[in-house]
């Protein structure tokens, strides 16, 4: 934790199959009004295949929160599956 933190935002969407997390910057901070959104987050689980595999797809959005406010900066995608306790 440290002596600072930055106001987040956890929501479920979708079918209840789905996160949103968003980290914010105080708007104070860069003298805005509002928070300022500096990434955004999406996981979904999800089930595929005869089998039903289980896979959690996540992605990732970050934005310029101090010069070029909304700015896409950086973007990520991974997938996984879920394992077996074998």
């Amino acid at each position: 934790q440290g002596p600072f933190s930055l106001p987040t935002k956890t929501q479920l969407v979708g079918k209840d199959n789905a996160l949103l997390y968003q980290v914010f910057i105080p708007g104070a901070m860069v003298g805005k009004d509002e928070d300022v959104l500096l990434q955004s987050q999406l996981t979904t689980i999800t089930a595929s295949g005869p089998d039903g595999q289980i896979y959690r797809t996540r992605t990732a959005q970050g934005f310029d929160a101090f010069v070029l406010v909304g700015e896409s900066t950086s973007t990520s995608y991974y997938r996984e599956r879920k394992g077996s306790k074998e």
